[in-house]
């Protein structure tokens, strides 16, 4: 898949994020990444990060 955005692209479409969220609280935009980032993990059906079993495996 080829990825071709120009920089000017890129700042306009950083800017549109920007104007959408800029009025949103601290817990109110950790909250739309939290359910964002789970929206990602469930499309690429990733597990979920343990890390009392990552440290388990490298010993």
């Amino acid at each position: 898949m080829k990825v071709d955005k120009s920089l000017e692209e890129v700042r306009a479409w950083k800017d549109k994020i920007y104007e959408a969220d800029k009025g949103l609280t601290t817990s109110q935009l950790l909250e739309k990444l939290r359910l964002e980032t789970a929206d990602i993990k469930a499309s690429l059906k990733l597990k979920q990060y343990r890390p009392e079993l990552a440290s388990a495996k490298a010993k």
